[in-house]
């Protein structure tokens, strides 16, 4: 039982470090991290409403996730081929994809929580 917990603890630790070694590399991933904290900030102060703030946290707790796999993803296939190869790139460009997919819908949500803020700050 107490090992079982150690390996648990340590797993833990190893995920939180591959996380910020990723997050002090990658540059969109930051950008996201900023977003997210901007829109939370503004919505705390305008009008906190926390089921908007949770719906944020959702979008970034995904979109981060959905990046460090994209991260994962492309170091295996350099590993395995450091070369130029056209299956690889194929490989990369459909991880690269769904990493599109789920940035514009956080960037739209995003959008559409400023907006909707600022109706009801000045026409409300």
């Amino acid at each position: 039982m107490v090992r079982s917990i150690r390996k648990r603890i340590k797993s833990i630790r190893n995920g939180i470090k591959g996380v910020r070694k990723e997050a002090g590399r990658d540059p969109k991933l930051q950008q996201y991290l900023s977003l997210a904290i901007g829109a939370i900030f503004l919505i705390y102060i305008v009008d906190p409403q926390w089921f908007l703030i949770l719906q944020i946290i959702i979008f970034t707790t995904l979109m981060v996730s959905f990046e460090l796999f994209n991260a994962a993803i492309e170091k295996l296939c350099n590993f395995v081929e450091p070369h130029h190869n056209l299956k690889i790139k194929d490989i990369k460009d459909v991880a690269a994809g769904a990493i599109s997919v789920i940035g514009f819908s956080f960037t739209s949500l995003i959008v559409t929580q400023y907006i909707y803020l600022l109706i009801q700050t000045y026409f409300v």
